[in-house]
Parts: C-alpha cells; sequence; structure tokens
C-alpha cells in the first residue's frame, strides 16, 4: 500500500505521538541552546552549539560565532516545535507526514545556516585577531 493510497486514514498513536514528542523535545533543545547562543551565554564545550575549526579556536571566535549563528538555530528549534505540535492530534498520514516534512526540512536548513554563518563570524574574528598580532 502507498503512501497515497493510505493518506486520509489517521496516522497510527504510536507514530504521531512519538513523533510529535521527538519534534518538540528536539526543538525545545535547539530553542535553548540558539537563545543561549544568542546571548552570549553558551561557553565554549564539546557537546552543544556551532563546533567548527574556527568557532574552537578562541572564547573571542566562539562568542562571535554563536551571537551570529544562535538566532538561526532557535528559529530552527521553534519550526520543529511547530510541526510537531499539530502530530500530537494524530492527523491523516498526508498531513502529519507534511508536518514531518517540512519540520525536519526547516531544522536543516536553519541549523546548516546557522554553521556558516557562525563559521563566517568565527574566522572574522580570527583574522582580526592575526592582523591585530601583527600589526602591533
Amino acid at each position: 500500500m502507498s503512501i497515497a493510497a493510505d493518506a486520509g486514514t489517521q496516522m497510527p498513536a504510536g507514530t504521531a505521538l512519538g513523533l510529535g514528542a521527538l519534534m518538540i523535545v528536539s526543538g525545545g533543545l535547539l530553542v535553548g541552546v540558539g537563545w543561549a547562543a544568542a546571548t552570549g551565554r553558551l561557553r565554549r564545550n564539546w557537546f552543544a552549539g556551532i563546533r567548527t575549526t574556527a568557532s574552537m579556536s578562541s572564547d573571542e571566535a566562539w562568542d562571535a560565532c554563536h551571537r551570529a549563528g544562535g538566532r538561526l538555530m532557535a528559529a530552527g528549534g521553534v519550526a520543529s516545535v511547530v510541526c510537531g505540535l499539530p502530530l500530537l492530534l494524530r492527523p491523516s498520514n498526508g498531513v502529519g507526514l507534511t508536518f514531518v516534512v517540512v519540520g525536519l526540512v526547516a531544522v536543516l536548513v536553519m541549523t546548516i545556516w546557522s554553521g556558516l554563518v557562525g563559521n563566517r563570524a568565527a574566522k572574522a574574528v580570527i583574522s582580526a585577531e592575526r592582523d591585530g598580532g601583527t600589526a602591533g
């Protein structure tokens, strides 16, 4: 049976509740980490945040990276929560699948975008530190 043929039936309770809860919890974590990053409260670590070679090179690069990319990370988390909430109502398979796909794509795009923006900011700090160090 294809998804198209089964699109009008209600999503199974376990699937809907499990995916909804996963999207809400993971989205909430992304919102929390993203907001802490954007406001400068996320210290350099090996667990949460945008961890690139540039961002991990110094505390200043870490802060610049996360202030630049943190809001985008949080926005991805908001998208995940918003798309996860309707799944708790056990929508039809077609509608449920749409929420899952839209939520996952939004999280993926925002996470990659936040990493690119943040990494660019970290590299700018590294470049300024290097230029400032040789000029003085």
